[in-house]
């Protein structure tokens, strides 16, 4: 009978062996433990993978559109929290305006006051921005909509007076030097005149405004009151629909606010005859609703707008919540079976670990 020897070097290295693929093991079982998902798809799904690739794309790009619904819903709250703003301060203007034989008259300086700072008010709510972005300047997001009529160079305030002086001087027969000089027909011809050009229907030229190129027709609310663009923002709110997200200061109902504010403080003064006073608070009373009528309308569209931004969300959610659920069936484990096997593979390495040890104590020295 022959004996055969067993080295134990040998039997160390293998046992070293075992001890490292077990370890590489339980490495992608604890990753599949943690992500729910096999550690390298490509061996795990085989010819599938590509399809795994295209549903993950899926979910990436649905999850991008529903990250920048979320821009564009913060964008239309904001404006529209706007021009409820706007609309208020419109209200203001209209109450001190309208005659009210249940309290006391406000006086002409109190309705002065209370157009002024309403009219402040617009300015600052029509400038409103948001992350860096002004909500009124259409696609001119960078550039700020409103001009400041309180401004000690506002270029709303000098067309005004200009086409106010020029009316004055060059278009009444006699000219007169201030507006407490002008008529009642004179007055109700000025309005009537510069509310068409606040409105578009007229255009502006030089004369009288010297900035403007000779020859050439304007639109007086855009060259001097307004910087933004009649082109609105617009967001990709699901794969197949495009809305409007944004409105900008070009509207009637923030050109009549102007219009309204600038018109009612001109001739509402002590030195103003108290008939003209009384033709322009009536003409601007229609004039001011015009400019509420025009902001609401506003509003409502961009409310209508955000309804499509939420319910866009809801088909895109849904839309995300079956792919990945599908995602779940073709990469998922079972994470039971995981556990058990990672439970096994780490007994496995606790008695790989203690033989190891023995076999490294065992010494002839110990039987000599």
């Amino acid at each position: 009978m022959k004996t055969s020897f067993i080295s134990s070097l040998a039997m160390q290295n293998s046992m070293r062996s075992t001890i490292l693929k077990a370890q590489l093991e339980m490495t992608d079982l604890t990753t599949e433990l943690t992500t729910g998902k096999h550690a390298d798809l490509g061996v795990a799904l085989g010819a599938n993978t590509a399809r795994s690739l295209d549903l993950n794309r899926d979910v990436q790009r649905l999850t991008s559109i529903i990250s920048v619904n979320s821009i564009a819903t913060q964008r239309l709250e904001a404006s529209q929290l706007a021009l409820k703003n706007m609309s208020e301060a419109a209200n203001e203007i209209q109450k001190v305006l309208v005659p009210n034989t249940s309290a006391e008259e406000p006086t002409l300086s109190t309705v002065r006051n209370t157009i002024t700072n309403a009219f402040n008010n617009f300015i600052g709510f029509a400038n409103t921005s948001v992350n860096g972005e002004f909500l009124f300047a259409g696609i001119n997001t960078d550039v700020k909509p409103v001009d400041d009529y309180f401004a000690a160079d506002s270029k709303l305030a000098k067309a005004y007076n200009d086409e106010l002086n020029y009316y004055m001087t060059s278009v009444v027969t006699p000219a007169v030097g201030a507006a407490s000089e002008l008529s009642k027909e004179q007055v109700a011809t000025f309005m009537s005149d510069i509310e068409k050009k606040f409105s578009g229907e007229v255009k502006v030229t030089n004369p009288p405004h010297a900035d403007l190129a000779v020859g050439t027709d304007y639109d007086f609310w855009t060259a001097f009151g307004s910087n933004s663009s009649d082109v609105n923002m617009t967001s990709r709110i699901s794969q197949t629909e495009v809305v409007e997200t944004s409105t900008n200061a070009n509207s009637n109902g923030m050109r009549y606010f102007a219009f309204t504010a600038m018109t009612t403080m001109t001739f509402l003064q002590d030195d103003i005859d108290p008939e003209i006073r009384e033709q322009v608070s009536m003409d601007a009373v229609n004039n001011i609703k015009t400019a509420i009528d025009g902001l609401n309308q506003q509003a409502s569209k961009l409310g209508l707008s955000e309804e499509r931004v939420s319910k866009a969300n809801d088909a895109l959610s849904a839309q995300k919540q079956i792919i990945e659920t599908h995602l779940i069936d073709l990469e998922g484990i079972d994470t039971y079976e995981a556990k058990t096997r990672l439970d096994l593979l780490t007994s496995q390495i606790e008695i790989a670990y203690s033989l190891t040890a023995r076999l490294q104590q065992m010494s002839l020295v110990n039987y000599l």
